[in-house]
């Protein structure tokens, strides 16, 4: 599971103040660090600025003298209290007047890091201030010593410009020793990739130098700022014209110095500064382009993570664990704003850099310098490390006791912020605890140590759990699938079959599991069984074969079924009259189905044919046959192939094959009977009774007429009777002599007993 780690800066608040004061001595004895956190809270730069952060956060000065581009160095005492600063040629004291015998300095107000100030370990009253001049010099390096006792408690320069060395570069840091103790102070310098760390002790300024050789040889790079880390394990630095950022590992035990990681950037690089958390280093770029990067130590990779509105120039930590940007344009325009990373400690953006946060005042601003700091002012005396968690993990605590505290306390408490839990408190230093429930919880740390009480508190994130939605048991039917669902998107899947989607298809029984990840790392997994259920029975066979004309009647099952025919029929029973094939899917109310295609086919039977309608002429009858058929009934039960007959009249047969399918055929048996007509070509309607009228002579003649036209076509008569003539008028008047035409229209009998209409055409003569 992931999960992200990080260490909180904290205020300390003190429970028993005046104890503290009656035991001071001795608790800073064994633990300086636990009490000297306030040193760096007053800051004076650029064109008069100034910020104080007794308050926690940042409150704007309008009472600072200092007008200085680059390097300035100021201290407070243990309390917050200013007690000087410096623009590395003057210091001025806490009335902002030039401190006795605080002016000719050996800085240069063009010189990245004028300073740096330090106090004598173990003395109260005694501060050593570094001065290094700039990069057009010889690089002198100094230090001078005041006395906070001189002139009223206004402090004095009691010891002023002693010559360290040459050819020191514009940089220097300091942070305290691993004795948490003493202090290294610790210069680059020019043409050489040497650092040399100087050892401040209650006696002074070592005269023993540790000398190291790490990285790149600086030639151009002589401005820039030099930086440790708050915990004294790296130190940074900028090259400006070498447009590049060097980190090194530094070990606070020895003061020895080795290469740790490069990086090269697209314009010169200024200021530097590590996040609390010593994971980061934050490194401005800026001479034509004005940009701000982030480097992960881990990763050894940079990213920028801001584009600022004017040129970003020193970068510091503050004692509230931002960091705090100096903003300019050149070649000495102010900024009335120092940008600030919000969030140091966190990747990225997320950092959350703000380009013009901090309002210095409508007269006052920033250049390009902030004040320089022994780095271990800001870290706090406790460091609480906790872990953002999942709900069902145990959560790590622990406090980093800084100096003797780890040995030197009488007491711990915490209290996790969980009352609904069993166990909300704890008296052991690294305990752990599990969260009753998810959401926000500030955890609370007490220490207790020579009668003082200090409180200290961490934020804690505890994630939910995943939810996961697989059943115990998924029923599937048998050749079907089924889906599986483990939640919604956003989260991250892994299934046993390797897939990762929020949701599976499934087909096969067995067990499925799913591990779900939240975007903070939290897993849960699930696992449902996949079970088959058979679909419904259906017992009907593959095929059929029926009689042509028959019924078949097939049943899929009773009604408490669902069914389905390729016809769309939905009834349980079907009947079936047609040969192909037929489906049907039959469904139970769990929703599993089966299927069925059968087919359906007709048995053979042989075309029935008696013979066509005939005629009876002979006096021997004649005989009607059929074959192959098993059985033979015909109209009046005789059970025969070959049937005589010798009566006319409709004669029918019904023949079974082997099988029982029938076939039926019937014939019509006439009497023999033969057709004849006679036209009369003449005829004299004078009525002596012969050849009065014209029609003709039939014989066996069916349907009947004549129809009678003049040579003009008129139509003068016309009858369906063969019995009724025509007597030759044509309404009511006699039709004068002469030829007429004549057309019949008669349905005749054939000699094979059938009756046909023939027309017929003539004509005849009409005589007086």
């Amino acid at each position: 599971m992931q999960q992200r780690s990080f260490s909180i800066f904290l205020g300390i608040i003190i429970r028993s103040f005046f104890q503290f004061l009656a035991f001071g001595l001795i608790l800073f004895e064994f633990s300086p660090s636990l009490w000297a956190q306030k040193h760096g809270n007053v800051w004076y730069f650029g064109k008069n600025a100034g910020i104080d952060f007794s308050s926690g956060s940042p409150q704007v000065l309008f009472d600072g003298v200092i007008d200085n581009f680059e390097g300035v160095a100021s201290i407070s005492d243990y309390n917050g209290n200013l007690l000087f600063y410096t623009d590395g040629m003057t210091i001025y004291n806490r009335t902002h007047q030039p401190m006795v015998n605080g002016t000719g300095l050996n800085g240069h107000p063009s010189s990245t890091q004028s300073g740096v100030i330090v106090p004598l370990p173990n003395n109260d009253t005694r501060y050593i201030v570094f001065t290094v001049d700039y990069a057009y010099s010889d690089g002198d390096l100094y230090y001078s010593v005041v006395d906070m006792t001189q002139a009223g408690g206004m402090g004095a320069v009691v010891t002023k410009n002693v010559f360290l060395q040459s050819n020191s570069t514009e940089k220097i840091s300091a942070v305290r020793h691993l004795n948490h103790i003493d202090v290294w102070v610790v210069i680059h310098e020019r043409e050489s990739n040497e650092f040399k760390s100087y050892l401040v002790t209650s006696s002074g300024v070592s005269s023993t130098v540790k000398s190291s050789f790490a990285g790149q040889i600086i030639n151009n790079g002589v401005q820039g700022c030099l930086k440790f880390s708050t915990d004294g394990r790296y130190l940074g630095m900028a090259t400006y014209h070498e447009r590049r950022v060097e980190v090194f590992n530094f070990n606070p035990g020895t003061g020895d110095v080795s290469f740790h990681s490069v990086y090269s950037f697209p314009d010169a690089t200024y200021g530097v500064e590590f996040s609390g958390d010593s994971h980061f280093l934050y490194a401005s770029v800026s001479y034509d382009l004005k940009q701000i990067y982030q480097i992960n130590l881990q990763l050894k990779t940079r990213t920028l993570i801001a584009s600022t509105g004017m040129a970003p120039g020193c970068l510091q930590m503050g004692p509230d664990g931002k960091i705090y940007v100096a903003r300019y344009n050149r070649p000495d325009v102010v900024s009335r704003y120092l940008g600030v990373i919000n969030n140091p400690n966190e990747e990225g953006t997320a950092c959350n850099y703000v380009d013009e946060s901090l309002y210095l005042g409508a007269t006052r601003g920033s250049l390009m310098g902030l004040p320089t700091f022994i780095q271990s002012y800001f870290v706090p005396a406790i460091t609480l490390n906790g872990t953002n968690s999942c709900l069902e993990d145990a959560v790590h605590f622990s406090a980093n006791l800084f100096g003797n505290l780890q040995q030197n306390h009488d007491w711990v408490l915490w209290n996790f912020g969980d009352p609904l839990s069993t166990d909300n408190t704890s008296d052991i230093l690294n305990p752990q605890h599990r969260f009753s429930a998810p959401g926000n919880y500030t955890v609370t740390f007490k220490i207790s140590s020579g009668g003082s009480e200090l409180e200290a508190s961490v934020e804690v994130e505890i994630y939910p759990m995943p939810q996961t939605t697989l059943p115990d048991t998924l029923k599937l039917c048998e050749g079907g699938d089924a889906t599986l669902f483990a939640g919604e998107s956003g989260f991250n899947y892994l299934w046993n079959n390797g897939l990762t989607s929020p949701a599976i298809n499934v087909s096969i029984p067995g067990k499925y599991w799913v591990r779900k990840t939240s975007e903070f790392g939290c897993l849960a997994s699930d696992t449902a069984n996949v079970v088959t259920i058979p679909g419904p029975e259906i017992d009907l066979p593959g095929s059929y074969t029926i009689c042509p004309d028959s019924l078949l009647i097939v049943s899929a099952g009773n009604d408490q079924f669902e069914y389905l025919w390729n016809d769309m029929l939905t009834s349980s029973t079907r009947t079936i009259t047609d040969p192909g094939t037929y489906f049907v899917k039959k469904t139970d109310t769990f929703g599993c189905h089966s299927e069925h295609r059968f087919s359906v086919d007709y048995f053979y039977v042989p075309d029935l044919f008696i013979g066509a309608d005939t005629m009876l002429c002979s006096p021997e009858g004649i005989d009607l046959s059929a074959s192959g058929f098993a059985t033979y009934r015909w109209q009046d039960g005789t059970n025969v192939s070959v049937y005589h007959v010798d009566n006319p009249g409709i004669y029918s047969l019904v023949a079974l094959t082997a099988d029982q399918c029938s076939a039926t055929d019937s014939v019509e048996v006439f009497m023999c009977c033969e057709f004849s007509m006679k036209i009369p070509n003449v005829f004299t309607p004078n009525y002596d009774g012969v050849n009065d009228t014209f029609k003709p002579v039939l014989h066996d003649a069916g349907r009947y007429k004549m129809t009678i036209a003049n040579r003009w076509g008129a139509i003068l008569f016309e009858t369906n009777d063969p019995e009724e003539g025509w007597d030759g008028y044509f309404l009511n008047e006699r039709c004068p002599a002469g030829v007429y035409f004549v057309v019949f229209d008669i349905e005749r009998c054939t000699r094979e007993g059938r009756f046909t209409f023939v027309k017929t055409y003539g004509s005849v003569t009409l005589l007086y």
